[in-house]
């Protein structure tokens, strides 16, 4: 008798494709994964609204796309360390849940994985993991605080976008990339401290961040301007207002912080930066703005440039 015949008659309300379930019929509140499943296929539980609870077997490796959207009375999940992949979509619009627990050994979250997952309210994430695709948790209403991957390299777009009871992330200080609008529209989150290797900040990465009072770069308690490069947008050549010394560059692009109106303090690096155009739009607060108009009190630079 093969494992396909053996896991079939075993439970009739898993149906499988060799050692992956396909789909699942049962209306349990508790549902067990059994073992020598090694992965959940696209969509097997999506839209079961009797799910309260999923057991994961540790032969799983690989939870597929959308394998659980839309299970919306889902309150609790826990992924074993024998994961490897969370697919796109995993746990979209899981509306009810409040505890997710993933164990080191996962690399790979895809995009959209917790989307619009309204009741979680905080995520520790397992240093295992490297790649944390766009909009995992975006427009979750209620996640408070977060922590990330130490791996992790690259925030991507939406990550965290539309999260308005955010209030603390860690981020990991070999952070290379923040993309655009990872954090917009995080309302609550009021400091950010970004890691020496940041390189480039996209358009509207912290964007409508409207409680956003303080952002430091390496992690200095220097409440001064080190340096300030920026593209000339008469001859668009680069042009130095400010300089500390050379160690290394920086970009920040547009509206990056851009109506963030509580915004009072830039803390910024050791290394060369190029501001793009309205980085800091709307921000009717904050303190250097006065640096940056005297520096700027000339024929080629424009205040208006930043603004």
């Amino acid at each position: 008798m093969g494992l396909f015949d053996f896991m079939k008659k075993a439970d009739k309300n898993f149906f499988y494709v060799s050692n992956v379930i396909t789909r699942y019929t049962g209306n349990e509140k508790r549902v067990v994964i059994p073992r020598n499943v090694r992965s959940i296929g696209s969509r097997a539980f999506a839209d079961n609204h009797n799910i309260r609870t999923v057991i994961i077997s540790d032969s799983v490796h690989e939870i597929g796309t959308g394998a659980f959207s839309g299970c919306k009375n889902l309150e609790t999940i826990v992924i074993p360390e024998s994961v490897i992949d969370i697919g796109d979509f995993a746990f979209s619009q899981c509306t009810n849940l409040t505890s997710i627990i993933i164990h080191n050994g996962v690399l790979n979250i895809g995009a959209y994985a917790f989307h619009k997952c309204s009741s979680l309210k905080k995520i520790d994430l397992p240093d295992s993991i490297m790649i944390l695709g766009n909009s995992v948790f975006f427009d979750c209403e209620s996640l408070e605080s977060a922590t990330m991957p130490k791996k992790l390299i690259a925030v991507k777009s939406y990550l965290f976008s539309k999260c308005p009871e955010l209030k603390s992330v860690t981020l990991p200080e070999d952070i290379e990339v923040i993309q655009h609008q990872a954090f917009s529209d995080c309302k609550s989150l009021e400091s950010i401290t970004i890691g020496e290797k940041i390189t480039y900040i996209d358009t509207k990465a912290f964007s409508r961040c409207t409680n956003l009072k303080s952002v430091i770069f390496n992690k200095s308690d220097k409440e001064r301007i080190l340096q300030i490069r920026m593209i000339n947008p008469k001859t668009r050549l680069p042009v130095t207002i400010f300089n500390n010394n050379d160690m290394g560059r920086l970009i920040v692009s547009f509206e990056s912080f851009g109506y963030c109106e509580s915004l009072e303090k830039i803390v910024l690096p050791d290394k060369k930066i190029r501001f793009e155009p309205h980085v800091f739009h709307g921000c009717k607060n904050l303190r250097f703005l006065e640096y940056l108009r005297n520096l700027c009190d000339t024929n080629e630079i424009n205040i208006n440039y930043f603004l």
